[in-house]
C-alpha cells in the first residue's frame, strides 16, 4: 500500500468516525483546487525550504474558520511527516475510496459534441442499473474522435468512436 493510500484511508476513517465525511470532502476539494490554481500557495505547501511549523502556520492563517479541525489536523500531520508532495495523490485515492464507500462510480464519456441532456440521463440510468451504483457522469469533448463515444469506468473502456473505427478499418485493409 502506498503512502498516498495510507493517508487517504486514515482520513476516510476519521471522516466516518466523526460523521464529517461531506465536510472533509468539501475541505479537501477546496484545498486541492486552491493548490492547483495558486502557484504561491502550492509552492509554500510543497516546498522543502519551509519548515513544517511554517507550513502549518500558513495553513492555519488560510483555512482557520473555513476547514473543520479534523481536516486541519490531517494537514498538520502531513506537514509534520513531510508528505506534502503527495497531497494530490492522497486526494485521488481519497475520492476513489470514498466513492467505493458511498457506492458510487465515476464514468467519463468522451464525445465529439456535448451529450444532449436526455441522452446523458439515459446513459447514466442504464449504467446505474448495470452497476447497482450511483453514477457520476462526466462528458468531455474531443473533436478528434469525429463521432460516437469513448466510455471509461474504472479499468473498463469501451471505444465506439468513429476515429477508432477508422483505425481498425485501416489495420484490416493494410494486413
Amino acid at each position: 500500500m502506498s503512502i498516498s493510500q495510507k493517508y487517504a484511508e486514515a482520513l476516510l476513517e476519521v471522516a466516518k468516525d466523526t460523521g464529517l465525511l461531506e465536510e472533509i470532502k468539501r475541505n479537501f476539494s477546496w484545498l486541492v483546487r486552491r493548490l492547483h490554481d495558486n502557484e504561491q500557495i502550492r509552492l509554500v505547501f510543497v516546498s522543502p525550504l519551509f519548515s513544517g511549523d511554517s507550513k502549518k502556520a500558513a495553513l492555519d492563517r488560510i483555512v482557520s474558520g473555513v476547514f473543520c479541525k479534523e481536516f486541519i489536523g490531517f494537514l498538520h500531520a502531513i506537514a509534520d511527516k513531510k508528505r506534502e508532495k503527495y497531497i494530490f495523490k492522497i486526494y485521488e485515492h481519497f475520492i476513489k475510496i470514498t466513492d467505493a464507500y458511498e457506492n458510487r462510480v465515476r464514468v467519463s464519456v468522451k464525445t465529439a459534441f456535448p451529450l444532449a441532456p436526455d441522452l446523458e440521463a439515459q446513459i447514466k440510468q442504464k449504467l446505474e442499473k448495470k452497476t447497482g451504483k450511483e453514477v457520476v457522469l462526466e462528458n468531455t469533448i474531443d473533436k478528434k474522435i469525429i463521432g460516437g463515444a469513448v466510455l471509461k469506468m474504472n479499468d473498463y473502456l469501451v471505444d465506439r468512436s468513429v476515429l477508432n473505427g477508422l483505425v481498425l478499418l485501416e489495420k484490416e485493409l493494410v494486413s
